[in-house]
C-alpha cells in the first residue's frame, strides 16, 4: 500500500479492514458477553395470541419462584414514563394524509396486537430462573377475531385494532408530477403488472440484547446495546425516563448485523434501564433466536399494481403505482417513511415525465415493519 500522505493514496490499492482481527479470533465484544456485578436477568412474557383482550394477569406463581427479584407489568411501567416509543416520521407533509398515530408502549395494557407483543418481564438472579418464572406468569386473554392481510384489514367488517378509530387505515401517501392522465389517454399500449414485495424476517447473526445500570450517586444510566443508532436511543432513554442526556450514555459494542432492523427503538432498550433504575441493579436481556423473530421489526411487506403508458418506439410516457404496505401493528421509529422512499424512487433513472404515486398502509395483526437493507427503495426497482 502506498505510504505517501497524498488524498489520493487509497485509490486503486487494497484496505485492510481494521477490524477483522479481533473478530476471527474471538476477541470481539458482544452484549451478550458483558457481565456485571450483581446483574440480574430479564425474561419478557408476550402473548402467544394475534389479537386479544388482556383480563387478568396473575404473578404470584411466578414471584415465588427461586431467584425472582422482581415482575413488571404495564400497569407497573408505562404510567412513569414519559412518552410512548419514538417515531421519527412527523408525517406532516401534505402528501400524507387519513393519518393515525396510535401509542404504543414497551408493554402492552388492555389488549395484544400481535403474537409476541410483550406484557410483563421478570427479573431474576440467571436467566435459566427467569424463564422459568415466566412461564408461572398467568395470563387471561379473550381472543379477539386477527387480520393478517392488509387486503383484509382495509374490509368494512374487519376487526379494528386500534379502537380510537373507526378502520384499520395507517396513512395514505400521494404524490404526482406531470400529466398522468392524459399519458395514459395518449399512450399505444399500457403494460399493468402486481409486483408482491413479500414479508421478511431480518435475522441478523446476533439477537438483539441489552445490558443496563443505573448509578444511584451519580442518578445515571449507561445501556449496553445492540444497535445501528446510539445517540438516538441516547435521547429516546433519556426523554421516556425524564432524564437529561448526560445522564444517559449508551454503547453500541461488537454488533452482529443490523440491516435497518436495529435502527429502531425497542421496549427492552426502555425496560432494562426503567427497571435497573427501580431495583438499582444491573439488569440483562438476550432475545433467543426464535423470540428475535417476534420482537424485531420485520422488513418489505408491500403490494403494488404498476401501470406503464408507452408509445410504439418504446418511450415510456406514465407510470402509476398504488402499493399497499402493512406496517404490522404498530409503526417503528421510522415505518411511515418506507413507502415515501418508494414514491420518490419510482421511476428510477429513467425519463418518465408523467408519473403517480397512491399508497396506503395499514395496519394488521402483525409485527411492525422497519427499514431494512434500502428501506423502500428496493421495492421501487
Amino acid at each position: 500500500m502506498p505510504s505517501n500522505n497524498s488524498p489520493t493514496q487509497f485509490i486503486g490499492a487494497p484496505v485492510k479492514r481494521r477490524e477483522d482481527p479481533a473478530l476471527i479470533t474471538g476477541q470481539g465484544q458482544y452484549v451478550a458477553d458483558i457481565s456485571l456485578d450483581g446483574m440480574l436477568h430479564m425474561k419478557v412474557v408476550r402473548s402467544p395470541y394475534a389479537h386479544a383482550k388482556i383480563l387478568r394477569i396473575a404473578t404470584v406463581g411466578a414471584e415465588l419462584m427461586p431467584g425472582v427479584a422482581a415482575i413488571f407489568t404495564g400497569a407497573d411501567v408505562n404510567p412513569h414514563l414519559a412518552q410512548p416509543l419514538p417515531m421519527d416520521v412527523g408525517m406532516k407533509s401534505r402528501k400524507y394524509s387519513d393519518v393515525k398515530q396510535p401509542g404504543h408502549y414497551p408493554l402492552a395494557t388492555g389488549k395484544v396486537l400481535h403474537v409476541g407483543d410483550p406484557v410483563a418481564v421478570v427479573v431474576a438472579e440467571t436467566a435459566y430462573q427467569a424463564a422459568d418464572a415466566a412461564e408461572m406468569i398467568w395470563v387471561d386473554y379473550e381472543p379477539l377475531p386477527a387480520v393478517v392481510e392488509p387486503e383484509a384489514a382495509l374490509a368494512p367488517d374487519a376487526p379494528v385494532l386500534h379502537e380510537a378509530w373507526s378502520d384499520n387505515v395507517a396513512f395514505r401517501w400521494t404524490d404526482e408530477g406531470g400529466d398522468v392522465d392524459a399519458a395514459f389517454a395518449q399512450a399505444d399500449t399500457v403494460v399493468e403488472l402486481r409486483l408482491v414485495n413479500q414479508r421478511l424476517i431480518p435475522n441478523a447473526m446476533e439477537p438483539r440484547a441489552v445490558v443496563a445500570r443505573y448509578d444511584e450517586a451519580s442518578a445515571s444510566l449507561t445501556l449496553w446495546t445492540t444497535t445501528q443508532i446510539p445517540h438516538k436511543v441516547k435521547n429516546a432513554v433519556a426523554a421516556t425516563l425524564t432524564l437529561a442526556p448526560d445522564q444517559v450514555r449508551v454503547i453500541a459494542p461488537d454488533v452482529g448485523g443490523g440491516f435497518g432492523a436495529k435502527a429502531n427503538i425497542y421496549g427492552e432498550e426502555i425496560l432494562a434501564p426503567f427497571i435497573a433504575r427501580q431495583v438499582r441493579r444491573p439488569i440483562k436481556w438476550v432475545a433467543t433466536r426464535s423470540e428475535d423473530y417476534l420482537a424485531t421489526c420485520h422488513g418489505r411487506d408491500q403490494t403494488a399494481e404498476v401501470r406503464l403508458a408507452a408509445n410504439r418506439d418504446g418511450q415510456v410516457l406514465g407510470a402509476q403505482i398504488r402499493a399497499i404496505t402493512d406496517c404490522g401493528a404498530y409503526y417503528s421509529r421510522v415505518t411511515p417513511g418506507i413507502m415515501s422512499l418508494t414514491a420518490e424512487m419510482m421511476t428510477g433513472v429513467y425519463d418518465i415525465p408523467n408519473a403517480r404515486f397512491e399508497g396506503l398502509a395499514v395496519f394488521t395483526n402483525k409485527v411492525c415493519t422497519e427499514p431494512y437493507r434500502g428501506a423502500g427503495r428496493p421495492e421501487a426497482a
